[in-house]
Formats: C-alpha cells, structure tokens, sequence
C-alpha cells in the first residue's frame, strides 16, 4: 500500500509571491483558488498527490520560500 503523503492547503495568492522561473509558473485561475504543498514539496491543484503537478518543488529557492515564507512543515506525528 503507497504511504500518503501529508499535504497542507495554500491560497495561491500566498503561494504567488514566490519568484517563479517563468519557465515554470504555474498557471492559476485566481488568486482565491486553493492549492496543495506536499512534504515532498510538489504543488498540486487537488489535495490528492495524484492531482495534477502545477509546480515540481525541486528548487532549493522553492524549498526555502516554504519554510520560511510559508511556515510549511511536517507535523512530528506525520512523519514517516
């Protein structure tokens, strides 16, 4: 059985402050739209980590944004 992934909900206007290779900006419909941080630090549209990937989170810049910008962290009690 695939372990899940913990996943924490974002509104895209938070998320859109970060810099953004323009290679790589997500397309958003709004900026009240929600979307997905998953621990492995992928963006998704849903909170499944099947749904569709707006942003791959291989970026150190990207990983640090989240930490710092976002407080995004693993709860002790999700990790694996």
């Amino acid at each position: 059985m695939a372990r899940i992934l913990y996943s924490r909900a974002y509104v895209v206007g938070d998320v859109e402050r970060f810099a953004f290779p323009p290679e790589a900006r997500p397309r958003f419909a709004g900026r009240d739209e929600v979307c997905f941080l998953h621990e492995d630090f992928r963006l998704t549209a849903g909170a499944s980590a099947d749904d569709p990937v707006l942003y791959d989170g291989t970026a150190d810049a990207w990983r640090t944004f989240c930490r710092e910008a976002l407080t995004f962290h693993v709860p002790e009690d999700c990790r694996s």
